[in-house]
C-alpha cells in the first residue's frame, strides 16, 4: 500500500512539474536544440517522409546532428546539419541555425564525418 501511495505520488509531481515547464523554452545540449527546433518545426515533412511511422513497422529510425565544419573554419557555434534516416537510408537533411531559430530542408541527406 505505502509503494502504491509513493507511486501516485510521484507520478502527480512529474505531470505538475512538466506542465510547468511547458511555457518554458526549451533547454539542452546545443546538439539537443538543434534536433528539438527540427521536430518541432518540420512535422508535415516528417510525416511525408515517415509515412509508416504510425504503423507496426519496425524498422529503426535514427537521427544524427554534427556541426558542417569544425572549429577555427567559421564561427560554427549556433550551425548544425540534422540527418534522418530510416532502416540505414538517409532520409532528409535539415541546415539549423540555433542562433536564428531557423531551420532549412537541404536538398541532398548529408553524411556525419566520422569522429576523430
Amino acid at each position: 500500500m505505502r509503494y502504491l501511495i509513493f507511486s501516485a505520488v510521484i507520478v502527480f509531481l512529474s505531470l505538475v512539474s512538466s506542465t510547468a515547464r511547458a511555457d518554458e523554452p526549451f533547454s539542452s545540449s546545443a546538439h539537443g536544440e538543434a534536433l528539438y527546433l527540427v521536430m518541432s518545426t518540420q512535422t508535415e515533412t516528417l510525416r511525408r517522409l515517415d509515412a509508416d511511422a504510425e504503423s507496426q513497422e519496425t524498422a529503426p529510425r535514427n537521427w544524427a546532428v554534427f556541426r558542417p565544419a569544425g572549429s577555427g573554419v567559421l564561427d560554427m557555434t549556433h550551425t548544425f546539419t540534422v540527418t534522418f534516416s530510416i532502416a540505414g537510408k538517409h532520409v532528409a537533411s535539415w541546415y539549423v541555425n540555433t542562433g536564428e531559430g531557423t531551420v532549412e530542408l537541404l536538398p541532398v541527406a548529408a553524411e556525419p564525418e566520422p569522429a576523430k
